[in-house]
């Protein structure tokens, strides 16, 4: 009796299936390293503590919005943002403690802040809102929603609460000269503008 010998049409299958494996095996591989790839971007854009934007990000997508407003004529606003007398609660309870004051000021910021506004931390305590299409006065009335929403939010860590404030500075693009706009002058205007909150009491909004 003789052996089984495979047809050449079961060959052609057995060879269509492991091609079919393979290229599966390459497709899945392919998608892998794409989500990979994509979670690397997220990560390298994010910051680790807070959750939001870092700094690096910020820039990216300021630049661009920016860029946008001023080819459609509109108005972008910054807000600068810092937690007073940061030092002394990390001081104080630790900055375990003190990281944790800090997640808790972002998930609030997070909440009054308008969806289409992009929160960044830009270093340490400090924390950057672009606001597209917006106007000083609008903004101001944004900072000062966040304002009194901070004062009023104490957090409890370990059975110890702490109440935190925090001031705010606020620039603004000038429609007559927003050709000459760019990132870096918003940021500056912003930056000043927290200054003279602090250096005015801390707790309040300038601009």
């Amino acid at each position: 009796m003789k052996a089984f010998e495979p047809s050449f049409t079961n060959q052609i299958t057995l060879f269509e299936a492991i091609a079919i494996s393979i290229l599966t095996a390459m497709a899945y591989i392919t998608m892998t390293t794409e989500h990979l790839q994509n979670d690397l971007r997220r990560q390298a854009q994010i910051d680790p503590l807070t959750g939001c934007y870092n700094r690096r990000a910020f820039y990216a997508i300021a630049d661009h919005s920016l860029s946008r407003s001023k080819r459609d004529r509109e108005i972008t606003s910054f807000i600068m943002l810092d937690l007073d007398h940061f030092k002394a609660i990390n001081d104080t309870h630790g900055h375990l403690t003190g990281d944790e004051v800090l997640k808790h000021v972002v998930d609030i910021v997070a909440d009054v802040k308008r969806e289409q506004d992009t929160l960044s931390r830009y270093g340490g305590e400090e924390f950057i809102i672009m606001l597209p299409n917006t106007p000083s006065r609008e903004a101001a009335a944004v900072a000062e929603r966040i304002r009194r929403s901070v004062e009023q939010s104490p957090v409890e860590i370990d059975g110890i609460t702490i109440k935190s404030t925090i001031s705010l500075g606020i620039a603004a693009t000038d429609l007559e000269n927003i050709d000459n706009s760019n990132v870096g002058t918003l940021i500056s205007k912003a930056d000043r503008a927290l200054y003279n909150a602090k250096k005015r009491g801390r707790n309040r909004v300038e601009q």
